[in-house]
């Protein structure tokens, strides 16, 4: 299962802000919006494994970067930063990633 959750947008993991939105993914294509998890579980670890993936993501309030964070075990996980460019036609596509942590 994987959980993942729109929020402001964050460079640092795990920001502590509240969810604008919540999505689970299940066998790799199903995917469900539902109500952002309130209340979390010790998650299961098989090896450096978590059972879940948990992530988020968030667009900065001048609309031109994506933060991206996720987390799959106790010590895997990672942080990115994309910028948001716009063609001249006003395509809008992501730019080079900028790592921001990772563990």
């Amino acid at each position: 299962m994987c959980y993942i959750e729109r929020k402001e947008f964050a460079t640092a993991p795990w920001s502590a802000k509240a969810p604008i939105a919540a999505w689970s993914i299940e066998n790799y294509g199903t995917v469900t919006e539902i109500e952002p998890i309130t209340t979390w579980k010790m998650p299961a670890i098989d090896g450096m494994f978590f059972d879940s993936l948990v992530g988020y993501w968030g667009v900065s309030d001048n609309l031109k970067r994506l933060s991206i964070n996720w987390q799959t075990g106790p010590r895997f996980g990672r942080g990115f930063v994309y910028p948001i460019l716009e063609t001249p036609g006003g395509v809008l596509n992501l730019g080079v990633p900028k790592t921001t942590w990772f563990s």
